[in-house]
């Protein structure tokens, strides 16, 4: 199998650099993955399977390489060719870089962003990290200075090398993912920012186990490596037969669904990346011990699986830092389900609001990066490269335990919306400008969809019924009114023809959103902000402050009861002696009866409409709040409006010969009808224009995708 077109074929096994692999690797996925897998991993499958933690006496070796966010920058702007040279670049310097580190023994455990995360083990293993990351230095001054569209770009590296007692983690639900942590592995971090470009910085335990004189001045806690120390090149043994092992849970999902493809071709996306921050893991490890800090550390790597996996947001990879370890989440790489923004916010929200032992901050942000599949043939990778992958790394480093920092683009991107508090705007490396980021709270409702002024087409029988019982509802009988049809049909362009024809009637509007359709009450968010006429963006002090004060002014006898109404607003407020009182047995009813009175007080004097769409969303609660509602109103001036993509009725109940409803459904209109086109005139195409019948059929007698084709000739 060639998993990019012009990268070199596998080779299974890890130790090896000459091309080879097993007969039939192509048609075996564990085969396959094996390259994407460190040594240690396969080795932990093989002889500990079941083993949530290991501790290896060892060296590790930090390599941070500077210069792609240039390469990047610069390549980006070729467009697909400049993908393809950024892809052949990095197989070239990282195959050059990894064939060294190999021969002195090194097994590489992570790639980093730009860095490198070298294992080595045995006999030795001291002195052959040194000579590993003098040789690498010298690797790259030779294959770092790059010709490339607009100019030279050098990359160049600093080293942190940190020796001791490393701990290790395997821990998730929906796949197993390799973590590290503990002192040696904080120390090596911070020995790494203390060295320089061009600088190899190592641990003073490391400095007294090798010759002293590689040892050069001490920098900080750091000491830099003055030359090479002498030692026997070897590589670490070949992985061997992996048969029977499970290669493929040990590699994300999404990772591992790309990797398989047949061909996986280098390019420029636009993604959505999170940073997941789990803290203070070396006070843990001294509290709790490896096993609990193990336990804690599974706990929240399942949340963040699961989550990421329910809401579509691809997990990437785990990442090591000075007392923590990372996730990082990708959506839109390697693949991308749409609303990108929207999916990962709600995720993160979701992982956030999970209790556990080990604390979380997180960042996220949007934009471009490169993403490829690359490295040599014994150890390869999917990666993501860019400047809002190092942004969003930016925007955490800035978050407290706790909080959700989140840059304004996202913001802007979500449908959801969230409560959000601004920082402090700040200054990040390689950034021009201040980086502006908001405190991401609870959800608190969904932005409005912008429609253009389409024309409403071929739906006259059906809007004049609609209109009739706005029109009866003026006079004191209310009704439920259902509008049926699948995706595309116009149901949304008609309710707004409906309220546009409506002006003296209030307009209550709220929609069930399939992500929340578990959340009792979501759908009386915005119907309850609505009547108190304050808008979504609305901070929860302000909306309970304004709760009070309306229904003091309506009804006052219902501020004993005010802790209810703000369940219906997603608020929990301290219970007053009544509600305390109360069975909660008889909730659901003394809230309906509470709600009905409340929106009988604040509603009375206009017929009003309330809106429903994709009630096939809405939560349980909701809906048979809205039933009663509907019920109790009708002998008053309402209408309960509703859209969803069923072809029967879903909402009022067929059995009540009093309730006064109707449903609609919307069918694909005629080819004559939607060819035709009506209302006021549109821009006509560029020409030759195309026949307006077959775009019709091409749209399968659904306006708004017939208006879509049309103008994307």
């Amino acid at each position: 199998m060639i998993v990019n077109a012009g990268a070199p074929r596998l080779n299974t096994d890890e130790g090896r650099a000459d091309g080879g692999g097993d007969e039939g690797a192509d048609r075996d996925p564990g085969q396959v993955l094996r390259p994407y897998v460190p040594l240690l991993v396969i080795d932990w499958l093989r002889f500990t399977p079941a083993a949530a933690h290991r501790e290896l006496e060892a060296s590790l070796v930090f390599v941070d390489i500077s210069g792609f966010t240039a390469l990047t920058e610069r390549l980006s702007k070729q467009g697909k060719i400049g993908a393809e040279m950024m892809r052949d670049t990095l197989d070239g310097v990282f195959r050059a870089l990894l064939d060294e580190a190999y021969d002195w023994g090194a097994g590489l455990l992570k790639w980093g962003g730009d860095a490198l995360l070298l294992l080595f083990q045995g006999p030795g293993h001291e002195e052959r990290s040194c000579r590993a990351a003098w040789e690498m230095q010298r690797t790259i001054d030779r294959v770092g200075r790059l010709s490339v569209p607009g100019g030279r770009v050098t990359l160049r590296m600093s080293v942190g090398i940190g020796t001791g007692m490393f701990h290790f983690f395997m821990v998730g639900s929906v796949h197993r993912e390799l973590l590290i942590a503990g002192p040696a592995m904080s120390e090596t971090l911070e020995i790494e920012g203390i060295a320089d470009a061009g600088e190899i910085g190592i641990s003073a335990t490391l400095a007294a186990a090798i010759d002293p004189a590689c040892v050069g001045e001490q920098k900080e806690l750091a000491f830099l490596l003055a030359k090479p120390p002498e030692t026997t090149k070897g590589r670490a043994p070949d992985v061997g037969n992996v048969a029977g092992l499970d290669i493929p849970s040990c590699i994300p999902v999404a990772a591992r669904a790309h990797v398989l493809l047949e061909k996986s071709e280098p390019e420029h996306r636009t993604i959505t990346a999170a940073f997941i921050d789990m803290m203070d893991t070396d006070r843990l490890l001294a509290e709790l011990g490896p096993e609990g800090l193990a336990a804690g550390l599974d706990e929240r790597m399942c949340t963040i699986q699961e989550a990421a996996l329910r809401h579509e947001v691809p997990f990437y990879e785990s990442d090591v830092g000075k007392s923590s370890v990372k996730a990082l989440l990708t959506a839109g790489a390697p693949s991308s389900t749409g609303q990108d923004e929207e999916r990962m916010l709600r995720a993160l929200r979701e992982i956030m609001d999970q209790s556990g032992a080990v604390p979380m901050r997180i960042g996220v942000n949007t934009g471009k990066v490169f993403t490829g599949d690359f490295g040599p043939p014994y150890r390869r990778a999917y990666r993501v490269f860019g400047d809002a992958i190092n942004t969003a790394a930016r925007v955490m480093s800035k978050a407290e335990a706790g909080q959700i920092l989140s840059t304004q683009i996202v913001l802007d991107r979500s449908r959801t919306m969230f409560e959000t508090a601004p920082i402090q705007p700040f200054a990040a490396k390689g950034k021009a400008e201040l980086v502006r980021a908001s405190i991401v709270g609870p959800i608190i409702g969904v932005k409005e969809q912008q429609h253009r002024g389409m024309p409403l087409m071929g739906r006259d029988s059906e809007l004049r019924a609609v209109l009739d019982a706005v029109d009866e509802a003026r006079h004191g009988s209310g009704w439920i009114v259902e509008i049926a049809g699948q995706p595309g049909l116009g149901k949304t362009r008609f309710v707004e023809e409906v309220i546009a024809r409506s002006p003296d009637v209030r307009v209550l509007h709220s929609r069930g959103e399939e992500y929340e359709s578990s959340t009792p009450y979501f759908g009386m968010r915005a119907v309850l902000r609505d009547v108190l006429r304050l808008s979504i963006e609305a901070h929860t002090d302000a909306v309970t402050d304004r709760l009070r004060e309306v229904v003091a002014e309506v009804d006052a006898s219902l501020l004993a009861w005010l802790p209810l109404l703000a369940l219906l607003l997603g608020i929990d407020l301290p219970q007053t002696p009544e509600t305390k009182a109360l069975d909660q047995r008889f909730l659901r009813d003394k809230l309906s009866e509470v709600a009905m009175q409340f929106l009988g007080a604040a509603l009375a004097g206009s017929p009003t409409m309330l809106v429903v769409e994709d009630v096939h969303h809405m939560d349980e609660a909701t809906r048979d709040l809205l039933l009663r509602l509907s019920a109790a109103g009708l002998d008053k001036r309402q209408v309960l409006l509703v859209t969803h993509t069923d072809t029967e009725a879903v909402f009022a109940p067929v059995d009540d010969d009093n309730l006064k409803s109707v449903v609609l459904c919307l069918l694909p209109l005629p080819i004559t009808v939607v060819g035709g086109g009506g209302g006021p005139p549109r821009a006509a195409p560029p020409p030759p224009p195309p026949p307006r019948g077959g775009i019709a059929r091409r749209g399968g007698g659904a306006a708004v995708f017939v208006l879509g084709l049309i103008d994307a000739r």
